[in-house]
């Protein structure tokens, strides 16, 4: 007797998508979310072309209430070296050429990810547990063990099918593939917000690429009244020296202003994508989105987490009218996205830009 036929572990873009067609199937579905939602997730929150075209085929329009000023941004201005002039940086649009489909929308659409998430979540239809935090897993004969801990206390589900979509760290991969681990090298992402001025139109993303600011990369960009900075870098290198060095680039040369600081963040993530290391499952635990090594270029994460969420989805559906376990079926769906992932970072290291290559 199992409690619910899937257990998805993450309420991401990746998890809420791939809840929203298990439970129009009819199964019973549970998300669990380790944070109490809505939660913010350190990101842009920028829906590239094809998530748009997803999201709105899928949900409708995205509502108001879900997104930041300005609401679309053209594209992001690229700054190769400290002293490239604001006139002489690079345009540019998007999709990049790996990533182009017919009939995509024009610009970015800028997002806040705890609203957009928790939206995205609670039309999936599917029972969320928030504040439930994934522990452990063991596969028996005819079901998963669960083992987590929901609101402090101890909290254990069976389920048929578990899909892991709980992010670039993702703990049901290293419980599952705990070998997978030891391969990947890791990179560390440091975020400001600030209220002040800056002299940077608000329309356009920012990316920095001079080492003098980052061992990988930093950026800028405007949401709300909220002007946000991020820096990231390798493991061994100091993270704050590196955003304290931007800070006083942007204080140099475009006039930034620092009134307050209202909130600061960080994570941790990892070199998957760019090494082409993916991990899709095992028998009837998939993975998707970053938890499964899904990134595109300038760690653009929502729109491979859609396409990987619905696939783990689609698996399981296909799963209950055969003798297949989920894996093989999400595995031979996944083939696609797995070239387009590759190609997209190729095209991006041909360009100078695949600023998440941390290790050969």
């Amino acid at each position: 007797m199992v409690d619910y036929d899937v257990v998805i572990v993450g309420a991401g873009p990746a998890g809420a998508v791939a809840a929203k067609p298990l439970v129009e199937k009819g199964l019973k579905v549970l998300i669990m979310e380790k944070k109490k939602l809505p939660r913010y997730k350190m990101c842009s929150g920028v829906l590239f072309p094809a998530a748009v075209k997803f999201i709105t085929e899928r949900y409708g329009e995205i509502p108001d209430s879900v997104l930041s000023h300005p609401a679309k941004w053209n594209g992001f201005k690229v700054f190769p070296a400290e002293d490239t002039p604001l006139e002489e940086c690079l345009e540019i649009f998007f999709p990049i050429p790996p990533l182009a489909e017919p009939d995509l929308p024009e610009g970015l659409v800028n997002t806040w990810r705890d609203r957009f998430d928790f939206w995205l979540a609670d039309k999936s239809g599917a029972e969320i547990k928030s504040e439930c935090s994934f522990k452990e897993l063991s596969v028996e004969p005819d079901s998963i063990l669960v083992k987590a801990v929901l609101d402090g206390n101890p909290f254990e589900v069976k389920t048929r099918y578990l899909i892991g979509a709980d992010g670039g760290s993702s703990r049901v991969r290293r419980k599952v593939f705990p070998e997978i681990e030891k391969g990947i090298s890791r990179f560390s992402c440091y975020e400001q917000w600030y209220h002040g001025a800056v002299d940077l139109d608000p329309d356009w993303f920012y990316g920095f690429f001079d080492p003098k600011f980052t061992g990988l990369y930093s950026c800028f960009y405007i949401k709300d009244d909220i002007l946000l900075q991020v820096t990231c870098c390798k493991e061994s290198e100091s993270v704050k020296q590196l955003h304290s060095n931007f800070f006083e680039y942007l204080k140099g040369v475009h006039n930034l202003n620092v009134t307050e600081i209202v909130a600061e963040y960080g994570i941790m993530c990892n070199d998957m994508a760019p090494r082409s290391i993916f991990c899709l499952g095992k028998e009837n635990v998939l993975l998707a989105g970053e938890a499964a090594g899904f990134l595109y270029p300038f760690g653009e994460g929502i729109t491979p987490a859609f396409i990987t969420g619905e696939m783990a989805a689609q698996a399981v559906i296909k799963r209950l009218d055969d003798n297949k376990k989920a894996i093989n079926h999400y595995s031979a769906m996944a083939e696609k996205e797995i070239e387009k992932t590759k190609a997209a970072h190729e095209f991006a290291v041909k360009a100078g830009m695949d600023v998440f290559r941390i290790s050969s």
